[in-house]
């Protein structure tokens, strides 16, 4: 074989490969796109609206793998909350600002600026007056609390908004409100901290039938087969049926959907407070 038949294969392979390494290299588009977003987002006059925008940009680097770029974005939107003035946020967007900073960091990986954002929003939470206007922040902060530093940090949390509860002169508002951080308190397995809030109320009878409610209701969630039960259906039908008869003087009225963290599977947990999370509060689906 004549090994001039190996020249021009030769010659066009490394034409090729010198052509590539002339041209420019790939641009990532979204990344441009996405900082050049964030920049037009910093001139933006009212501090709300961007603020607002820097944590949809910040959510969507996350969302498309851009944890570094997330997390130089997301210190942008602690500046514009650190500089803004009392009146631009209300305690609600203040507290649930933070709370959106510290979520967000966590996902970009930044610990140290999701912690002391926490540490922010609950500084926010304690300059809220009066107290008792308190306790309707306390259950998604503890939620987001639990996913930062673990079962502790929320635990305490929830104690001191049973504690700021107990002000509450409205009975049913101030009963729903420590059903909710009893529940809560039981998922987290604290059982005498979840003894202590509902102690809160001055009513053994209520507190009564509420932990009994509370019990009715794990059965029906998960219900203990019996000799006589023919199935764990009618385990749980029975069990219901009990709820509505022996707990319906009192817990039986705060049951309702969670609030509270993922770790939640109660549904006993009553419909109170206002959740500061950021897919609660600043997400949003922006359009051009």
């Amino acid at each position: 074989m004549s090994p001039k038949k190996f020249v021009l294969p030769t010659l066009l392979l490394a034409s090729l490969l010198l052509a590539a390494c002339s041209q420019p290299p790939s641009t990532d588009r979204a990344a441009h796109l996405l900082s050049m977003a964030a920049e037009e987002a910093a001139n933006i006059p009212n501090t709300l609206d961007r603020f607002t925008r820097q944590l949809n940009i910040a959510d969507t680097q996350l969302r498309t793998n851009r944890k570094t770029d997330a997390a130089k974005t997301l210190s942008l939107a602690r500046d514009t909350l650190t500089t803004a003035k009392k009146e631009d946020f209300d305690d609600f967007h203040r507290i649930a600002g933070w709370t959106a900073i510290s979520q967000l960091a966590r996902s970009a990986e930044d610990r140290t600026l999701a912690t002391k954002s926490a540490d922010l929003a609950l500084a926010a939470l304690n300059d809220v007056k009066p107290e008792t206007d308190r306790p309707q922040y306390v259950l998604s902060l503890a939620a987001e609390l639990a996913d930062l530093n673990g079962k502790p940090a929320a635990i305490e949390l929830l104690n001191s908004g049973a504690g700021w509860a107990t002000e509450i002169h409205d009975i049913a508002t101030r009963r729903a409100a420590l059903v909710a951080f009893t529940d809560a308190l039981l998922n987290y397995d604290a059982f005498e901290n979840a003894r202590t809030a509902l102690r809160h109320d001055p009513d053994a009878a209520w507190r009564t039938d509420t932990f009994l409610a509370l019990a009715n209701e794990t059965a029906i969630i998960a219900p203990i087969p019996d000799a006589h039960y023919a199935d764990r259906a009618t385990a749980a039908a029975e069990s219901k049926q009990r709820e509505s008869t022996a707990g319906g003087r009192g817990a039986a009225a705060a049951s309702a959907a969670p609030i509270n963290s993922q770790s939640a599977n109660h549904t006993t947990n009553a419909q109170f407070g206002k959740d500061v999370r950021f897919q609660n509060v600043y997400q949003q689906q922006l359009s051009h």
